[in-house]
């Protein structure tokens, strides 16, 4: 099976990866930030390690409110600005 692919051929305008703060969860890897970073998707993500080390604010929330007020900006904007 070719993850990869099939992720490609799922067409995805984003992904959301919200992650309980908690010191577990600090210390997992960022692979969903490689994974939509090469195929061009952008990825939302809650504000904590260890996305908060290799993403631009504009990606990271804390809130739903704040996911929800990022994700109609992509949905209005180009999805190039991510």
């Amino acid at each position: 099976m070719n993850y990869a692919s099939k992720l490609e051929n799922l067409k995805l305008q984003a992904v959301v990866a919200p992650i309980k703060k908690m010191p577990f969860n600090y210390s997992k890897s960022f692979i969903k930030t490689m994974e939509c970073a090469a195929l061009g998707i952008p990825l939302f993500a809650t504000r904590c390690l260890p996305y908060s080390r290799v993403m631009p604010d504009a990606q990271l929330f804390d809130t739903s409110d704040e996911l929800k007020e990022k994700l109609l900006k992509l949905k209005f904007t180009s999805s190039k600005i991510y």
